[in-house]
């Protein structure tokens, strides 16, 4: 559902995350967030506006899709 709705193909990545101890729960985990990993974990790191607005309505269409 995901992929579907950014239109990008998710793939596994190397970053620091609770991710991991979340799906050793038995939850399903996908980490998804406001920024473009060039700008990500720099020292001059910062989340570019162009950024937000999608990634707030990418959570809001998946609820929409699987809880209505």
């Amino acid at each position: 559902m995901a992929e579907q709705l950014t239109d990008k193909k998710f793939q596994s990545v190397n970053y620091a995350t609770e991710a991991p101890f979340i799906n050793q729960l038995g939850c399903d985990t996908i980490i998804l967030g406001p920024e473009s990993i060039d700008q990500a974990r720099q020292p001059d790191e910062y989340i570019s506006l162009d950024y937000v607005v999608p990634t707030v309505h990418i959570p809001q269409q998946m609820i929409n899709k699987v809880c209505f």
